[in-house]
């Protein structure tokens, strides 16, 4: 049976051994960095390594780990998966997945109403403006009525005052008149009557 000695010094590293040593670990260092970089948001969050058949790596890449996270939450990544397996083809997949993460979201910010809450303030949002736009409606038919009312009084005052102003000529008469009428009266306004001493 041999005996090691716990105390025995291991010989030191050669120059090129120490090398080789070195390489090994920054590629090993560089490996783990690229793999962390290449995962996805739901291997992250599992703190699992994320391989080549990840079935979540298409659907919630590392740049969307905020989605998976409100997702994760919310539903959890075994009923998440279930859902999608049950849609066969890939569009319907995003669809879920889009889905899940606006419901997931919806949820964590109300959690009382959830998705539903927003439903309901936009339906009370389009019965407003419904109520709004009838009332707008009214409002036009009553100017509209009043416009017409409008319309025809200016018709009518003008077509009074073409028949209150005199024919051509009638101005000439008056003043013709007033000029020969002006000689026989004094001027207290009375008529002369041919009176000499009435000046």
């Amino acid at each position: 049976m041999m005996e090691f000695d716990t105390c025995q010094v291991l010989d030191p590293l050669s120059e090129q051994e120490s090398k080789d040593l070195t390489a090994v670990v920054e590629a090993a260092v560089a490996s783990a960095e690229e793999a962390d970089k290449r995962a996805c948001s739901a291997c992250k969050k599992q703190r699992k390594r994320c391989d080549a058949g990840c079935r979540l790596a298409r659907f919630f890449p590392a740049s969307q780990a905020a989605d998976f996270d409100a997702v994760h939450r919310v539903f959890g990544t075994k009923n998440l998966l279930a859902m999608l397996d049950r849609v066969a083809d890939e569009e319907g997949k995003r669809a879920v997945r889009d889905s899940l993460v606006f419901e997931a979201t919806q949820r964590l910010a109300d959690p009382r109403n959830g998705c539903c809450g927003l439903i309901l303030g936009l339906q009370n949002r389009v019965v407003q403006t419904e109520a709004e736009m009838k009332r707008l409606e009214s409002t036009i038919k009553e100017l509209t009525v009043k416009n017409g009312f409008l319309m025809r009084f200016v018709q009518t005052q003008r077509q009074q005052q073409q028949q209150q102003q005199p024919e051509k000529g009638t101005n000439y008469v008056n003043r013709a008149w007033h000029a020969n009428n002006a000689t026989s009266m004094d001027p207290r306004g009375f008529p002369n009557n041919g009176n000499p001493w009435i000046q």
